[in-house]
C-alpha cells in the first residue's frame, strides 16, 4: 500500500461491522423486526447499517496528507532561479498574457521615436 489508511475509512469500516452485528442481533431478538417480510427486513438492516457507517465517516477527523516527494526524473529548478517572491522566469517560459516584462537593472529605455529591434524591417 502507498500509505496509511485514513481515519475516516477506518471509522466507517468499524461502524459498518458493528452495526451489522447489532442490527442482526436485533432482528433475532425484537418481535417487530423479526416478524417483517424478508425483503423489508433486509432493507431495514441495510438502511441502519448505512446510516451508522455514514455517521462514523462524517464524524471522524480527516487524516492530513503527507507531501509526496518529487517522482524520479522530475527536473529540479534551474540554478540561478529565484523564488516566487522574485519571480524570475525559467528558460523557455512565456510571460502571462496581459503582463509586461520587467526591465532589468541598468537597462536603458529606448529613445523616443526608435523602434525596438524586433519591430525593425528586415534589411535588404
Amino acid at each position: 500500500m502507498a500509505g496509511p489508511v485514513e481515519t475516516k475509512v477506518t471509522a466507517a469500516t468499524g461502524a459498518s461491522l458493528l452495526a451489522g452485528f447489532v442490527v442482526g442481533w436485533l432482528v433475532l431478538k425484537l418481535p417487530a423486526l423479526s416478524s417483517m417480510a424478508a425483503p423489508l427486513q433486509a432493507f431495514v438492516t441495510a438502511l441502519i447499517t448505512a446510516g451508522f457507517t455514514f455517521a462514523a465517516g462524517w464524524i471522524a477527523k480527516h487524516t492530513p496528507r503527507v507531501a509526496d516527494p518529487a517522482p524520479a526524473g522530475t527536473p529540479s529548478p534551474a540554478a540561478g532561479t529565484q523564488s516566487p517572491a522574485g519571480t524570475q522566469p525559467q528558460a523557455g517560459t512565456q510571460p502571462q498574457a496581459g503582463t509586461q516584462p520587467q526591465a532589468q537593472a541598468g537597462a536603458q529605455p529606448p529613445a523616443a521615436g526608435t523602434q525596438p529591434p524586433s519591430a525593425a524591417p528586415p534589411a535588404g
